[in-house]
């Protein structure tokens, strides 16, 4: 401690006050027992205690600024050292990231290699086995053929050897194979356009399907009676024995073609060719040739979506083939005996198809005397029926030397046409139906008695 501080603070004397007391201070005292009453004090002793104190406060300051700056620097140095660290963490977690994506990719990569190579192995492997068995097939086709240029004959097997041939695991030439199913019913199910195991293959497909129905032959025949029975029940239900429009027995008209039409009028049924009767409705003429009424629009709703509905199958609906000259000729025929139906008659196309040479001429006098003699028909009524056209302007004398009973046929119905479709009005029309009808029942035992009521006595 500074030897100021234990000596005391008082001055020595007044007479003295330059000089500090020399003597000891008490204790918690700044003075001596001399001067514990004085309050005088020695200047340098302020001044010293002063300095001292502020030496003290600049020193506590300056330790203080020092320990600071010391604990900055260790703040500053453990911050550096745990940034450092961070960062280390952190490059090095980056670190193993990219080194696992880099050896994820390496291992995909290797793994890709691996599948492709394999793949390609397999692909390989299997293109040979194919080739291979193409091989062989071609091998065995060949061996076939040479086989049988060296037997130097053809021939081929009943379809039960093939059968029995086939099952036994005989060797037969694929020649022999190919020429039975050709001129079999099999070429309906086999195309022989393939390799001879295939064919084989679909052979023996074909024996276990016949063998299956052969099994079942007794329940096929009564499911056919049931059928026959109910589609043969339902054509005998229409009242008409035949259709109208073709002269066709009901029975004989194809099933996709046959429609049973609903008379709600009288509560019958009629059997129809859907082809004509679609024609029909779509004529001019929309009327029932059996109730001579218009049908209603239900009924050619019905009609329309029965032919859409075959329209949907592919079901052709309409007429088309290649006809002979005896088949034109009736289409002829029909055409003719369709329009004299449309004018409120009821005939049947087999009444002219039936007539010979000698009848057709006897038709053509008897027509002809009936429009020029025997109605009494003026110019203009016959105008009204026929209108600018001319019948009936071929000799007598020249007709007879016709033989070809087609020319005879086409005379006639030309002349037929003429007087039923050219008529100013439907009467007139029905007027020129009634002549040619009243000829027709002259020389047709058949029409004669359908029509008794055109006999002339």
């Amino acid at each position: 401690m500074n030897n100021h501080k234990k000596i005391c603070a008082s001055i020595k004397s007044k007479k003295n006050p330059n000089i500090q007391c020399s003597n000891k201070r008490k204790i918690d005292s700044e003075f001596c027992g001399k001067h514990q009453l004085s309050s005088t004090y020695f200047i340098e002793t302020i001044i010293q205690n002063n300095n001292e104190e502020t030496n003290d406060i600049i020193i506590k300051e300056t330790n203080n600024e020092l320990v600071q700056e010391k604990n900055d620097e260790l703040v500053q140095e453990k911050n550096d050292e745990l940034v450092q660290e961070k960062n280390d963490e952190l490059v090095q977690e980056k670190n193993d990231e990219l080194v696992q994506e880099k050896n994820d990719e390496l291992v995909q990569q290797t793994n890709d290699m691996i599948i492709q190579q394999t793949n390609d192995m397999i692909i390989q492997q299997t293109n040979d086995i194919i080739i291979q068995d193409n091989n062989n097939e071609l091998v065995q086709d060949t061996n076939d053929i040479i086989i049988q240029d060296n037997n130097n004959e053809i021939y081929e097997m009943s379809i039960n050897e093939l059968f029995m041939n086939i099952q036994d695991n005989k060797y037969i030439p694929i020649l022999i194979i190919r020429r039975t199913i050709n001129n079999t019913y099999l070429k309906l199910f086999i195309n022989t356009k393939q390799s001879k195991s295939k064919l084989i293959k679909n052979i023996k497909y074909q024996i276990d399907r016949e063998r299956y129905y052969i099994n079942r032959e007794d329940v096929i025949k009564k499911i056919q009676s049931i059928v026959r029975m109910f589609l043969k029940k339902n054509r005998y239900s229409c009242v008409n024995e035949i259709d109208i429009l073709t002269m066709d027995n009901k029975m004989e008209i194809q099933n996709p073609y046959f429609y049973k039409f609903h008379n709600k009028k009288n509560n019958k049924y009629y059997a129809y060719d859907i082809r004509l009767l679609y024609m029909l409705i779509t004529s001019n003429y929309k009327s029932c040739p059996y109730t001579l009424r218009k049908f209603e629009d239900d009924e050619l709703n019905k009609i329309i979506s029965y032919v859409k509905k075959l329209q949907s199958k592919n079901i052709n609906i309409e007429i088309i083939k290649d006809l002979s000259k005896d088949e034109i000729m009736e289409n002829k025929v029909k055409d003719l005996f369709y329009k004299l139906n449309m004018l409120d008659n009821y005939t049947n196309h087999k009444w002219f198809l039936d007539l010979d040479v000698s009848q057709l001429i006897q038709l053509y006098i008897s027509a002809e005397d009936i429009w020029n003699y025997r109605s009494s028909l003026s110019s203009i009524a016959k105008y009204n029926i026929i209108q600018n056209n001319y019948i009936f302007n071929i000799p007598v004398l020249m007709l007879r030397k016709i033989k070809y009973i087609n020319k005879l046929r086409n005379i006639l119905l030309k002349t037929f046409d003429i007087m039923i479709s050219n008529g100013i009005d439907i009467n007139e029309k029905k007027l020129g139906a009634i002549l040619v009808l009243s000829a027709l029942v002259e020389v047709s035992i058949n029409a004669a008695d359908s029509l008794p009521h055109l006999i002339q006595v």
